[in-house]
């Protein structure tokens, strides 16, 4: 009896562990995150989501995701049934927006673009959660558009203009960028 006790307790121990650490990952990440169960109740939500959204810690659990967002395309406001989640959700298939996709979300400092992630969760072949990603590609979209970033854009073929290309130049922070849209970048200073 004192070794199923002892036991216990051990499991008690790693099951606190891994909570923890699945807490700090999820708290670290810098993209928005929530957990919905099947009637789309949001029953996890991490930092971000929660300054994305600009609302206080913990004040969105138990509300329904559809009723605390509003998500726009090429912006028109979407209904409940044209969110990716609920698309997402009821076709049971994973969803990724990208740049290209033109979602926006509203929040407390305007509308902003973002990628969205979304991924049934199933158990025994039901939907028990959704999990959903929201990313702000504000900067990403600048960079596509070749808006000025701190004094450089990375417009394309920058080449054909300069007649060489000027990457070497451009500060390491903003090199990444311009590899991911296969941009150039022009120092514009």
């Amino acid at each position: 009896m004192l070794n199923l006790l002892e036991d216990a307790r051990e499991l008690e121990g790693t099951l606190k562990e891994e909570r923890d650490r699945a807490t700090v990952i999820v708290s670290a990440m810098s993209e928005g995150l929530f957990v919905v169960d099947p009637t789309y109740t949001i029953t996890l939500i991490n930092p971000t989501a929660e300054k994305m959204l600009g609302v206080a810690p913990g004040k969105l659990i138990g509300k329904k995701f559809t009723e605390v967002t509003r998500l726009y395309k090429d912006g028109i406001e979407l209904s409940e049934k044209e969110r990716p989640m609920i698309k997402a959700m009821q076709q049971e298939i994973p969803l990724i927006s990208s740049l290209e996709d033109g979602y926006f979300a509203v929040t407390p400092t305007g509308r902003i673009p973002v990628a969205l992630t979304v991924i049934p969760i199933k158990r025994d072949g039901k939907i028990v959660r959704g999990l959903v990603t929201w990313r702000d590609i504000s900067k990403d979209k600048a960079v596509k558009e070749g808006v000025a970033l701190d004094g450089f854009i990375c417009p394309g073929h920058v080449a054909s203009i300069t007649g060489s290309s000027a990457f070497s130049f451009i500060p390491d922070k903003y090199r990444l960028g311009c590899v991911i849209t296969g941009f150039e970048p022009l120092d514009i200073l």
